[in-house]
């Protein structure tokens, strides 16, 4: 990648090129069979996992909503929703991309793979899942699976033909990776041993050999989280988080989005109570970091719920913040909290207070 080319702008041109391709290929498509100018096919064959899935689309979906709310593929995880954590990786044409970020119309003639397409019709899993497995490399398993999708490019496409450390720089971006990098290691083994390359050094498994019950399903995509299940009248949340590190919400004007279709309801910190620090309320008028929840938004649809979420007008007051507790030990120096600095647990009592 290029090294002038910050995530930022890489993500950005992404999401352009593909509202660019997704446009181009409704409007060619429109033009085809005398649609109205303008009309983007629904009705889509999609290529996933090696089968063809009719499924219809809406404009703007994105290829993480189709493969999880529409054709129940949760392997494909959302994290942050917005290109960044990479929780949502899956192959395109062999090529690892962020589902969240790309249109589904943008691929609607290319080759998709989510984790589950790793394992083989029979059952047999991908070398790299039963690295995994033998190695008792998964955690939690929340990653795991886009770990996979990515291993799975490494491992079937250029690791025959690419240094150990371009193995490695192909996780990068993926939410696990900080966490995961240590259980990662078994796998470049398994890969560097494949391709004849010199293992790292020698690895031990502590107490007894096993294999957790759980495991498979961890490196297949079929373990289940909470996110994954579906019940009959479920609605799309979204939330509204603080955009600066220190601040006090002065008003919030929600009348526009909840006079929109679809919108079962808002939630504001005023809805919700209080709690006794240290602990802190699940919405906040005081926000104390960047994302601090401020209010949440439900509704019968992803898109209705963001749409909501931007025709709510929010005023904060943005107040002073600590980036080093030393300076808000100084006269003046910012607290870190409007209450103070420091909680206090005392028999008299316990609260916050200034220092």
């Amino acid at each position: 990648m290029n090294p002038q080319l910050s995530r930022r702008r890489f993500i950005k041109a992404v999401i352009a090129s593909s509202v660019a391709s997704a446009s181009a290929a409704g409007f060619q498509s429109a033009i085809a069979q005398d649609r109205p100018r303008g009309a983007v096919e629904r009705l889509l064959s999609l290529s996933i996992n090696g089968q063809m899935r009719r499924v219809d689309i809406a404009p703007q979906e994105t290829l993480a909503h189709t493969l999880r709310y529409k054709l129940g593929l949760t392997g494909t995880k959302i994290g942050c929703n917005r290109g960044e954590c990479g929780a949502c990786t899956v192959l395109i044409d062999g090529i690892t991309n962020y589902s969240c970020s790309t249109l589904t119309h943008s691929v609607r003639s290319r080759a998709v793979q989510t984790v589950e397409g790793l394992q083989a019709a029979d059952g047999t899993l991908h070398p790299v899942q039963q690295a995994f497995i033998d190695e008792l490399s998964p955690q939690c398993g929340f990653c795991t699976p886009v770990l996979h999708a990515g291993a799975g490019d490494v491992g079937g496409r250029t690791a025959a033909r690419q240094p150990n450390t371009d193995a490695r720089a192909s996780q990068a971006g993926n939410v696990g990776q900080p966490v995961s990098l240590w259980c990662l290691r078994p796998l470049f083994e398994w890969r560097d041993a494949r391709f004849g390359a010199r293992l790292m050094s020698d690895y031990r498994l502590i107490g007894k050999d096993f294999t957790p019950p759980d495991v498979i399903g961890k490196v297949t995509g079929k373990a289940k989280y909470a996110e994954d299940f579906r019940v009959d009248g479920m609605v799309f949340a979204r939330m509204y988080t603080s955009p600066m590190a220190h601040g006090r919400v002065t008003h919030i004007d929600t009348s526009v989005a909840e006079a929109m279709d679809g919108v079962v309801g808002i939630l504001t910190a005023d809805d919700v109570p209080e709690v006794d620090a240290p602990g802190a309320a699940i919405l906040t008028n005081s926000p104390a970091y960047i994302g601090d929840p401020i209010l949440a938004v439900a509704a019968l649809d992803e898109k209705t719920a963001e749409d909501a979420l931007a025709a709510i007008r929010i005023d904060i007051e943005p107040l002073p913040f600590v980036t080093d507790p030393l300076d808000s030990l100084l006269e003046g120096g910012p607290d870190a909290r409007e209450e103070g600095n420091v909680y206090v647990r005392s028999r008299e009592g316990s609260g916050f207070r200034s220092i």
